[in-house]
């Protein structure tokens, strides 16, 4: 298969020479195992696999409009925050997180802030529409 992908999307080769294809690979995109909690020491490793993914859309209340350019945080393990901001159609989206708890704070001028406590266990979690009240 290695041989054959037209794609090269797969490779082969030594793990223990730290010159070899396979091992400059895993160094460069951080490969991973599947269910490392499972310690079975396997010979497999992906890269670019999915990160959980965080989303939502944010609503002006009063004006039953999409909440656009605002301000969304997201504080996860060990107080870690990233920043975003909402798109013309009030959408944000966090993408590469981890399986954890997670707070996420919607600010905007005028507008109470909304936060909501967020438990992520899957990969992909959608908070649905935040509506903002003046």
């Amino acid at each position: 298969c290695v041989q054959t992908c037209p794609a090269g999307c797969m490779s082969f080769g030594d793990l223990d020479d730290p010159q070899s294809a396979a091992s400059k690979i895993l160094q460069e995109m951080k490969g991973e195992v599947l269910q490392p909690d499972l310690n079975a020491k396997p010979n497999v490793y992906y890269a670019g696999l999915p990160k959980p993914h965080l989303s939502g859309r944010v609503v002006f209340g009063d004006k039953n409009e999409w909440a656009a350019d605002v301000s969304v945080s997201l504080i996860g393990p060990g107080g870690r925050k990233r920043e975003s901001r909402t798109d013309s159609f009030g959408d944000f989206a966090f993408d590469g997180l981890e399986q954890s708890a997670y707070s996420v704070r919607i600010d905007a001028p005028g507008y109470r802030s909304q936060v909501q406590e967020v438990s992520i266990r899957q990969d992909v979690h959608y908070l649905g529409e935040v509506v903002l009240r003046g």
